[in-house]
């Protein structure tokens, strides 16, 4: 842009100082001209009237001088060059100004001026036009994208609030057009330089995943700049059904923007950036426990599965650590995911049996008889050396938290003393 702003400043001043040095060619008409005034006024005539009726030979500036009506040759400097400069201003666009040629030389000039003031006036166009167009190239593309889909809804006659929606979502997708751009770019840097940009980008939502931080730094360091190479974006709009119960578990999901709502047996979380999920991803051929859901529209970066691997494939020795962890988290996942079952399970088989949860009252009575019972047997046994009751009590609590983790809370009482109304 400053380069074909110099160029314009620099012709339109080059051809102000030629249409200016026009007229001097011609000075001697102007000296006769003159000649003949003061003969005039000596003998008791009057100057040249402004009629317009000039005797021939003379110029633009005498022209000027006649319609101001002062003494030809009496044009100040500054006035001249200001209408030069409207002239070369006028050439650039294949025009005229106020000023018009008064002689065969002031018209040859006029002539190539045009000649080359318009060829340069193209090319200055072409190239701002051309600068404007790439100098975002991702915003071009959105445009372009933009006016393909409104014709296509024209087309095919696509309702109003369809219409609005598709809109809506294209503008939101718009970061993505510009990621495009930006992995094409990142294509030309070097290994090193890409990871570190990569990392410095994606790093914080990978630092939150326990099991892709090993031990050690540089490996930590080199796995995480792997990863985020390999990050997919992509975007959903609102209330869109990322992934259902039952579905392959493929990729997992790093939230980028918006909200999402995570449910898995009757409970939901909602995520919010830089959180993540479908971990199961890392269990293979698993499939998928629970239900993602968008709240709004959401951008998430996607790691695939093969292109995780891919990875621990490519430096084994390197990512020991990483694998190792990966595979106790494939391994918590399958338990957790087992033992969360079979707590339900038993959860409705003692609801279909008509079991009732207990009491407060009863989980004391509990104690009550547990306590006895370890007494009668202490004493059988001898005289040993005992835990305190703070420290049994706490053994209980423990042991019925447990119970909790895998059972649930309203059938850990019923669990502990076996109560049911048949009994």
């Amino acid at each position: 842009m400053i380069k074909y702003f110099v160029i314009m400043v620099c012709a339109t001043h080059w051809v102000a100082c030629g249409w200016g040095m026009v007229p001097t060619f011609m000075e001697d008409d102007l000296a006769d001209l003159n000649s003949d005034a003061e003969r005039r006024l000596k003998g008791g005539g009057s100057a040249p009237a402004p009629s317009g009726d000039l005797p021939p030979g003379l110029n633009w500036i005498s022209r000027v001088e006649d319609q101001l009506q002062i003494p030809f040759g009496t044009l100040s400097v500054t006035h001249a060059y200001a209408l030069c400069l409207e002239y070369a201003l006028g050439i650039m666009c294949m025009g005229y100004a106020s000023v018009t040629q008064e002689n065969l030389a002031e018209l040859w000039y006029s002539v190539f001026c045009m000649l080359i003031a318009g060829a340069l006036y193209a090319y200055m166009i072409g190239g701002i036009c051309g600068a404007l167009a790439m100098e975002d190239p991702a915003e071009t593309h959105y445009k372009e994208s933009m006016d393909l889909l409104m014709k296509f809804m024209d087309e095919k006659e696509i309702p109003p609030d369809m219409k609005i929606r598709a809109f809506e979502y294209l503008e939101y997708c718009k970061p993505l057009m510009q990621h495009q751009f930006h992995v094409q770019v990142l294509e030309l840097m070097p290994k090193s330089l890409r990871g570190d940009i990569c990392l410095h980008t994606n790093g914080p939502q990978l630092s939150r995943m326990k099991f892709f931080n090993a031990s050690d730094e540089r490996e930590n360091r080199e796995f995480c700049m792997a990863v985020s190479c390999v990050l997919e974006p992509v975007a959903f709009p609102p209330n869109e059904t990322i992934y259902v119960i039952g579905d392959r578990a493929t990729c997992l999901y790093i939230i980028t923007r918006g909200l999402v709502k995570h449910m898995k047996q009757f409970q939901f979380r909602i995520l919010i950036p830089e959180d993540h999920f479908g971990e199961e991803m890392v269990v293979e051929d698993y499939n998928r426990h629970a239900t993602a859901r968008t709240l709004s529209y959401a951008e998430c970066s996607q790691l695939f599965r093969d292109s995780l691997f891919e990875i621990l494939d490519a430096r084994p020795k390197l990512f020991k650590d990483t694998r190792h962890k990966i595979r106790r988290e494939a391994i918590r996942l399958q338990l957790h995911h087992h033992i969360t079952t079979i707590g339900y399970l038993v959860k409705a088989v003692k609801r279909q049996e008509g079991l009732q949860p207990l009491t407060q009252e009863d989980v004391l009575e509990h104690k009550r008889r547990y306590r006895s019972a370890k007494d009668a047997k202490q004493k059988a046994l001898g005289p040993k050396v005992d835990k305190s009751d703070k420290d049994e009590e706490e053994d209980d609590c423990s042991a019925v938290v447990k119970l909790k983790a895998l059972t649930g809370k309203e059938d850990v009482k019923t669990i502990l003393l076996g109560k049911s109304t048949k009994q």
